[in-house]
């Protein structure tokens, strides 16, 4: 067999020989005899034949006997033979790295059946014990890392394995450093897993000092490259990006920017690492994308310079001069970017590039800490090849030849210096107003904008954009993904973006404003209706939905209005419930709610009434008149602006003239309410700002108790009034529960808890989801989707369609996790009368009937459920029949 594999070795056109295939089924039905015999000598030399035969062939070849060849390997890895196991390890890692899309499933759950994860963590654990080769170690690692990789179900049990993790957090520590890189790539594949690289993260510094260290100049290139992906994976989200920023800010950018820096040229043994490594640690610097102090340090760090030196080849001797007039820097540039230097890592650079300027504070000047010339140059550079990009552009649509906009990047970086806070030179280009007027600019962009939020233009970022496509993304699990702030459709983002622009131009415009305004005013209803979609939409991104705002306030619309605030705004005209009367210098008064007034715009209020107003406890259940505190304000407040005020207050947004807005301008200033006064003044959205949101919650205090012996929680009527009709009959219905400081609501604790929290935020709390929910035993499970099926039934019973709704949503997409908790959700929405949710559950437990049958698992249920069930699995073998005539 050796000498047959030998001797097609290498040769491609051999393997497709057709005496060559007829021999290959004969050879690998001989080998798989051997490999499952007991004797040593010869299961050793067969393993090594075994490695050369899936070395040597292509896995089509091996199609037929795959799955054999897998089982045989997989069960010889736990042999007491290092001989056999590690190259056993090598093959199976050999196969798996090579597994087709249609063949993975199968090989896959074949290693399931074999608890190949669990071998494989028992021998990585017996590896330091019994003093084995270093060899066995990182072939046993490595084939769990492309496990791990390609199925990320296995990726939380092996983290669960306690006994395990301690022995990886010893190894980087204690072992040979041959072992880095292997050690280093399983941390990754189990931080493909979102919620396992927050837990990483959660262990502190000790670990996240590893991976910062394992990126440092100090190390070889392949335990350098492993780092910068794993801290990949680690940064994936603001959230995790912050922390570690917290922890290890200067140490973080510190080993990016070394990464960056070695741009120098490179042996031959290294120089396919040595390009993959400035790949990473570019990649890594996308960090930048969110806000935080780590920008600060990038600058510190010298970062013009090294995106400069990685853009040109010796710019450092070129730009050694103390002054180069314009005209040097222009020619420079030209020359350097004609060169090519790193052309593959552009798109990287000048995204940071972007990220680092539109970020910038608006009391930060990088200038500061970084070359004046270089930030010049590189500011230069950009619009340069924006410039030509454009150019490229237009030829290929002048040839109308169908080709991605190749020069995405740099377009965007551009945009995003014009509009930085820093770079405010560039905000304004009034020698293109007329060339866009007189060309339908304004129009074009309407029209792209409706198509877009429309759906039926969608373009995404990496469609334009291919250096952010990552197979390691691809593969990663847990990732319940807060996107980017601008979106995943960018033509959208962009589209708005523009039109803000050309708006804000209106009131800077000096020759013809009319025309211009007109252009907008003739498409002013069906835009300002298209756009309001926007925010009952979950869809959409914080950017998106802020440049919408944005627009709005050019046609008079100022705020940030959703369902929640609409519902919560109802109570603004009624009288039910206030507690406070607002005086102004005249006399005049309007009664509010305190406690909203107290969530939403607490500097209106004085500290005293603040702090009893925000609690449920001290409010007045009664209607206004019984007890009412009156506040006086300022002489300085208007009445007009304060009943704006509060009409932003309660509902999200207000609509207003100019002179009304003029007068709202210093009451909103004195109650420092940031994002209204950015609308108010029409200032450009800031990059990376969250979209406010209404949320009563922090009303919510702690005098609720699960442990007493009846128990409650104190709310507001106000506010549950406003999101149930039910309860709102009930409170004015006259019986005792009109009256009642208390209300009995026949659910659990669990359940009552999500139920006021949606009723103060209009978000129902998620149970745990992806690999947190796939290893829960039956039991846990059931414990967090109980809570929901108790609301489901209160839903019914009090006719509340939305939270049914998102309850029922939240059920169907666990209740197929586990036959075990379909039958005991069935038991329990039986017992409930939830016929759709038993109907649903009988059909899910339909093709396992006949086994509950004969196990006797069925025998507590009631006759009629039993029989639901029996016609589902009827129904089901029915259907297959009719598939197969």
């Amino acid at each position: 067999m050796n000498a047959f594999l030998d001797s097609i070795s290498g040769d491609a056109r051999a393997a497709r020989h057709s005496v060559v295939k007829e021999s290959i089924a004969d050879v690998l039905r001989a080998l798989l005899w051997i490999l499952q015999c007991k004797n040593g000598p010869l299961l050793s030399m067969a393993s090594n034949v075994a490695l050369k035969l899936v070395s040597v062939l292509p896995n089509p070849l091996l199609q037929s006997h795959l799955l054999d060849l897998v089982y045989c390997l997989s069960s010889l890895l736990s042999s007491h033979q290092v001989e056999v196991a590690i190259p056993c390890a090598t093959a199976l890692n050999l196969v798996i790295s090579n597994l087709s899309a249609t063949s993975e499933r199968a090989v896959m759950e074949a290693l399931k059946e074999t608890d190949i994860s669990i071998r494989i963590v028992g021998n990585i654990k017996d590896f330091a014990i019994a003093a084995k080769k270093i060899e066995y170690f990182e072939e046993m690692a490595s084939l769990l890392s492309t496990i791990l990789l390609r199925w990320p179900s296995s990726r939380f049990p092996v983290f669960n394995d306690v006994e395990f993790m301690n022995g990886l957090a010893n190894m980087h520590t204690r072992m040979d450093s041959s072992i880095q890189p292997v050690l280093l790539k399983l941390y990754t594949s189990l931080a493909l897993c979102d919620s396992i690289a927050k837990k990483l993260i959660e262990d502190g510094k000790v670990f996240l000092q590893m991976v910062v260290q394992a990126m440092g100049k100090s190390n070889p290139y392949d335990v350098r490259i492993e780092g910068f992906r794993l801290a990949q994976c680690l940064l994936r989200s603001q959230e995790n990006c912050l922390k570690v920023v917290d922890l290890c800010g200067e140490a973080l950018v510190d080993a990016i920017v070394c990464g960056m820096r070695e741009t120098g040229l490179s042996s031959n043994k290294n120089g396919n690492n040595h390009g993959s490594l400035l790949m990473e640690a570019c990649r890594l610097a996308l960090i930048t994308r969110w806000a935080g102090d780590h920008h600060i340090i990038f600058w510190k760090q010298g970062i013009d310079r090294v995106l400069l030196n990685l853009l040109f080849e010796n710019i450092q001797d070129q730009s050694s001069e103390l002054i180069l007039s314009l005209e040097k820097q222009i020619s420079m540039v030209k020359e350097g970017l004609k060169a090519n230097y790193h052309l593959g890592l552009r798109s990287y650079l000048w995204d940071i590039l972007g990220l680092l300027t539109i970020h910038c504070g608006e009391n930060f000047n990088p200038y500061s800490h970084g070359s004046e010339l270089h930030i010049n140059l590189l500011i230069m550079c950009a619009c340069l090849t924006f410039v030509d990009t454009i150019h490229k552009w237009c030829r290929i649509f002048q040839k109308d030849v169908d080709n991605n906009f190749q020069g995405e990047p740099v377009s965007r970086a551009v945009l995003m210096m014009i509009y930085s806070p820093w770079l405010t030179c560039f905000s304004s280009l009034p020698q293109y107003h007329g060339c866009i007027i007189e060309s339908k600019g304004i129009k074009a962009v309407v029209l792209l904008v409706q198509r877009c939020l429309s759906n039926d233009i969608h373009v995404e970022r990496p469609d334009v954009a291919s250096h952010l496509h990552s197979t390691f993304h691809e593969r990663s699990c847990c990732w319940i993904g807060k996107e980017d702030w601008e979106g995943s459709d960018v033509l959208l983002f962009y589209g708005l973006w523009s039109l803000a622009e050309f708006l804000h131009q209106c009131g800077l415009l000096q020759d013809n404003p009319r025309q211009f305004t007109r252009e907008v005013t003739n498409i002013k209803a069906q835009l300002v209706s298209k756009l309001n979609e926007t925010f009952s939409s979950t869809s959409f991104s914080p950017g998106v939905k802020w440049y919408v705002s944005y627009i709005l306030s050019y046609f008079g619309f100022y705020g940030f209005p959703n369902e929640f605030a609409k519902r919560i705004g109802e109570s603004l005209n009624k009288e039910e419930y206030k507690d406070l009367r607002l005086i102004v210098a005249n006399e005049d008064s309007v009664s509010v709610h305190g406690v909203i007034l107290a969530v939403r715009c607490p500097s209106l209020l004085p500290p005293e009434v603040l702090s009893s107003s925000k609690s449920s406890k001290e409010v007045t259940d009664k209607y206004a008149g019984e007890t009412m505190r009156e506040v006086r304000l300022s002489s300085r407040v208007d009445y007009e602006a304060l009943l704006l005020l509060l009409e932003y207050v309660y509902v999200g947004c207000l609509h207003a003239g100019e002179e009304a807005v003029k007068k709202l301008k210093i009451l909103a200033k004195r109650c420092n309410l940031q994002p209204l006064l950015r609308l108010l003044y029409r200032q450009c959205p800031k990059w990376g700002t969250l979209f406010p949101s209404l949320n009563l919650t922090s009303s919510l205090d702690s005098a609720g108790s699960c442990f007493s012996y009846v128990p409650h929680l104190h709310v507001h009527k106000v506010i549950l009034q406003s999101g149930c009709d039910y309860l709102r009959g009930l409170f004015r219905s006259g019986m005792q529960e009109s009256h009642s400081q208390g209300i009995k609501v026949p659910i659990s604790w669990e359940a009552l808890m999500k139920l006021v929290l949606w009723l103060y935020s209009d978000e129902l709390p998620k149970p745990p989801s992806g690999c947190l929910w796939d290893n829960m035993d039956d039991e846990e499970k059931l414990f967090n989707l109980q809570p929901y099926v108790e609301l489901c039934w209160l839903a019914e019973f009090w006719i509340w369609e939305n939270i049914q709704e998102a309850c029922w949503n939240v059920i169907m997409s666990c209740l197929d996790s586990s036959k075990q908790l379909s039958i005991k959700i069935i038991k329990m929405a039986h017992e409930l009368s939830l016929w759709k949710l038993v109907d649903i559950a009988a059909n899910l437990i339909a093709p396992s009937y006949r086994q509950l049958l004969d196990s006797g698992e069925l025998e507590e249920f009631d006759d009629a459920l039993v029989h639901l069930i029996c016609c589902a699995s009827i129904r089901l073998n029915q259907e297959g029949e009719n598939s197969f005539m």
